[in-house]
């Protein structure tokens, strides 16, 4: 008899702002050409609080036994077949260590034997206003962008997502740095500027035109629209009233149009901040993961003047006349 092959287990921690949407909805779309190449995407699990509850004892067994069923057709098969799993938020909501030991321990008793930890990594300044973008459109009433030293619950939040050694040394503790497969979120780096291929890449595996492609993800808006939400979601949170939902997709579509054109611009400041912050953990990730690289991301221009930027007050007055004008329209 011959014994059977150790079964390989990928996990792709969905660092935010990563494209983690598309390349989800990528692997679903393409689930059955994938297969043909040996490569199973398990979309059962699509999010990290799926992870987390294998620590809870009362439905840890349950999902063993899911991913279990979900395997079995592919573990007396003769070729190699790769399992994949990918997570948004596993980086940002799987905190500690322990934790991870115990993902490590269910994974096992599932049945892999081999795994491995794919992490996308972008630069801390595209990946900071990025995040911003993100945070308002979910509703956060977040009206600036975190400096590093920021010690409110937001810019620990930024500090968490941006710093890169914290989190290669978190899951390197428990899966390995030599099980670590780390690639740079980045359109000179990317594979063919995209990073669909890149992470076919990964797998060795040839881009096809038989592939479906999904929609980009959402791009970041440029100032001040980040802060002007963020602010009218102060006056106005989420709520899932029917009227509230209708006008925050009417308002989320006028910001798209209006804020979407151009990058957004860091103030001088603040921009030599995230900088000077992530010096060192961008260091110790080149000379670990890149030592071939002279630095871990391509530089990044300095901020020219700009215009003067509205201040406080203007801000303020204006999402509260943003704010009035809803009210009274959710009246109606």
């Amino acid at each position: 008899m011959i014994a059977n092959k150790p079964m390989q287990c990928y996990i792709h921690v969905g660092l935010e702002r990563t494209a983690v949407t598309q390349l989800q909805s990528f692997l679903s779309l393409n689930t059955q050409l994938l297969k043909v190449n040996k490569l199973v995407y398990l979309n059962d699990f699509a999010n990290a609080k799926d992870f987390l509850l294998l620590a809870d004892s009362s439905q840890r067994l349950g999902l063993i036994n899911t991913l279990k069923q979900s395997i079995a057709p592919f573990s007396y098969q003769s070729g190699d077949q790769r399992f994949l799993l990918s997570s948004p938020y596993l980086q940002s909501e799987i905190l500690e260590v322990h934790e991870l030991h115990v993902l490590q321990a269910s994974l096992a008793q599932i049945g892999f034997s081999q795994v491995k930890v794919i992490i996308y990594l972008r630069d801390q300044i595209g990946l900071a206003s990025a995040l911003f973008s993100q945070l308002v459109r979910q509703g956060a009433g977040i009206s600036s962008l975190p400096f590093p030293e920021d010690s409110s619950s937001y810019g620990k939040y930024f500090k968490q997502i941006c710093d890169h050694r914290s989190t290669l040394e978190r899951f390197a503790a428990v899966f390995g740095e030599e099980n670590l497969i780390v690639r740079l979120f980045h359109p000179q780096i990317l594979k063919n500027k995209s990073v669909l291929e890149d992470f076919l890449d990964i797998f060795s595996l040839a881009w096809s035109e038989a592939f479906v492609i999904p929609k980009a993800d959402t791009k970041a808006f440029a100032k001040p629209g980040p802060e002007l939400l963020g602010r009218v979601n102060q006056k106005i949170p989420p709520s899932p009233s029917l009227a509230r939902v209708k006008l925050r997709e009417l308002i989320m579509e006028s910001f798209e149009q209006l804020f979407t054109a151009q990058a957004y611009e860091f103030s001088s400041e603040l921009f030599q901040a995230y900088l000077a912050a992530y010096a060192e953990p961008n260091e110790w990730v080149r000379k670990n993961f890149f030592p071939k690289r002279s630095q871990l991301f391509p530089s990044r221009a300095m901020p020219e003047k700009t215009t003067r930027d509205l201040s406080e007050q203007e801000l303020d007055n204006i999402a509260n006349m943003l704010a009035d004008l809803w009210l009274e329209q959710e009246k109606t």
